[in-house]
């Protein structure tokens, strides 16, 4: 709550509560409930938090984010372009100090339902250039572990993706 808002006894603006990175977000999204605004603007951040884990994103998990933003919340291909890369600049550029914070805020609006919807689009996201890395996956861990995934559902979601991880790459398949 600003001190003018504190200072007149007016209810807090809920934006100006948000993690700066997802404020930036929804500064693009005014036409948007502000409820639904949060949710695109948080989800869109960890998408970009994932595929900026090391620290590159490429044009493939580029592509897949603005696919997966698109056809998740409803946007037309250029706004959902827009997020993506607005989201892509604040993982790049704030990341470490503001991914716990919109990650909580993510866990705040999502269903649990919605939450392993999620963690499915985070592995999309990963392997999107045909390869998850040890940092994307350590991400995407760390990522569930915030949402309220256990470890056993996101070992059963990574499954899904063996022939993408680094680690397993030269593995024989069972």
């Amino acid at each position: 709550m600003s001190f003018l808002n504190r200072f007149l006894g007016l209810p807090p603006d809920s934006k100006t509560q948000d993690p700066k990175a997802v404020q930036a977000i929804l500064s693009q999204l005014e036409a948007l409930p502000l409820e639904e605004a949060r949710l695109l603007a948080s989800f869109a951040y960890v998408l970009a938090r994932v595929a900026y884990a090391d620290l590159e994103v490429t044009q493939a998990e580029r592509e897949t984010m603005v696919r997966l933003v698109q056809d998740h919340m409803l946007l037309d291909p250029e706004q959902a372009a827009l997020v993506v890369r607005i989201a892509t600049t604040q993982a790049s550029r704030t990341g470490g100090t503001q991914d716990f914070v919109v990650t909580q805020l993510l866990s705040k609006l999502a269903s649990p339902e919605l939450r392993a919807k999620i963690m499915d689009c985070l592995l999309a996201v990963a392997a999107a250039d045909d390869l998850i890395v040890g940092e994307e996956e350590k991400e995407m861990r760390l990522i569930a572990k915030q949402l309220g995934i256990s470890d056993k559902a996101f070992l059963k979601a990574l499954r899904r993706y063996r022939d993408k991880r680094s680690v397993l790459k030269d593995w024989p398949t069972p």
